[in-house]
């Protein structure tokens, strides 16, 4: 059984507590390549995440004001 669970969990999963941290850990939990379409759900989240932070980066900057990052 561990073996089979081994096979598909990451093995640097870990209890989160956090919204974020939970969100991430759900995501990356399952170890890349098991399941091709979780692989691309999980490279689009990232790159929304990405352009999302950028996005926010650039208001602050346009608006001259700190807007709070859910990332830090």
């Amino acid at each position: 059984m561990q073996e089979l669970i081994d096979h598909v969990i990451n093995e640097d999963t870990t209890y989160a507590r956090q919204p974020l941290e939970l969100r991430n850990q759900r995501i990356y939990a399952v170890k890349s390549g098991v399941n091709g379409l979780l692989d691309v759900a999980r490279t689009t989240y990232k790159e929304a995440m990405e352009d999302a932070y950028q996005h926010t980066t650039e208001l602050s900057r346009n608006v001259s004001f700190h807007i709070i990052s859910i990332a830090s």
